[in-house]
Order: C-alpha cells, then sequence, then structure tokens
C-alpha cells in the first residue's frame, strides 16, 4: 500500500468532488411499421422510468437494419419457429446478431451435431441459460404471426401461440366438383 502525498491527495480528493459525466440518450432504430413503433414507444417510457432517455429512430419503409450506424440499439421483430435451425441462422458466426462468446459458439455447434432430441433439448437450454448470463440478445415479447389459409381448411383454433398449433386436427373439408352448364 502506498501512501499519497498531499498534493496527489488533494487531485484525487477534487476529482472525487467532481460530478459524474451525464448520460446521452440511447438511440434506438425500428422498422416502420405499427407493432415496432408500438413497442418502441413502450421500451422508452419503461426505460424513462429508470432515468434513461431515449430517442426512437424510425428506419425508411422496407428498412429493417441500422445501415448507417447511428443507433446504439435495433429493434427487431423475429420468430424461432425452428429453434435447432434459426439459433444458428440468429447467433452463429455468419448470422444476423452474431455472439462473440466463444462458449456460446461452441454450443450451437454442439446444438447442429445433436444425434437425438434429447441432446436437442439439453443443449438449447445451455444456449438459453449461456444467453441469459451473456445478454447478447434482450428478448422482450413475442407476437403471434399473421397467415392465410383456405377456407376449406378445418381445425384451426381462433386463439394459437404456434402456426402449427394441433396441427394433428386440421382437416380438409371435402370439395364438391364444379358441374358445367
Amino acid at each position: 500500500m502506498r501512501l499519497l502525498a498531499a498534493g496527489e491527495l488533494k487531485a484525487a480528493y477534487e476529482k472525487r468532488k467532481q460530478k459524474a459525466p451525464e448520460l446521452t440518450p440511447i438511440t434506438l432504430g425500428h422498422p416502420a411499421d405499427e407493432v415496432a413503433r408500438i413497442a418502441c414507444r413502450g421500451i422508452a417510457k419503461q426505460w424513462k422510468l429508470i432515468g434513461v432517455e431515449c430517442k426512437l429512430v424510425e428506419f425508411p419503409p422496407g428498412v429493417f437494419d441500422d445501415t448507417e450506424a447511428k443507433c446504439d440499439l435495433v429493434y427487431l421483430q423475429l420468430a424461432a419457429v425452428e429453434p435447432l435451425i434459426d439459433a444458428g441462422r440468429l447467433l452463429g458466426r455468419e448470422g444476423l446478431t452474431p455472439a462473440d462468446n466463444p462458449t456460446i459458439q461452441l454450443t450451437l455447434q454442439q446444438i447442429e451435431q445433436a444425434r437425438n432430441w434429447q441432446q436437442a433439448r439439453e443443449r438449447l437450454l445451455m444456449l438459453h441459460r449461456l444467453l441469459y448470463e451473456d445478454v447478447t440478445l434482450l428478448p422482450l415479447w413475442q407476437t403471434h404471426d399473421h397467415f392465410a389459409y383456405r377456407r376449406t381448411l378445418q381445425g384451426i383454433a381462433p386463439a394459437r401461440t404456434t402456426l402449427y398449433q394441433d396441427i394433428e386436427l386440421w382437416q380438409l373439408a371435402p370439395a364438391l366438383a364444379r358441374t358445367q352448364p
């Protein structure tokens, strides 16, 4: 332990008296659609409650990423329909948001090499834990996707959580042949 000289002590005291630098607002970019607008307004409102100012930037129509690197964070709507495939597409070295954590990259490789569903499940759970600790991705909430189907398809529940929910109940209604006049 080193003792400070009088001049050093005074300089250290003066430095501590200085006010902490003010935080600049976070710039949050989002696509030009109503779901993204509402979600980002909600995020900004929640951040303001904890003293974090946020500037929202809406991208031009058809632009979904911060191509000019003006934003601190970008809001994206992603649906992981098939986690075994989507994990690599999202977090892999060539993914949308590549994880720079070597343990996450190793776990992604192990997921790709899983030989059965039990291994895949265990490795996906490990990936979830690692992401939670690493905070590479900020999962906010999930929206329901829109989809279209023929009226002859029956058995689709109106309140669903996934697109293929209860697929075993889906049936095509018998179609009557049209008669020519």
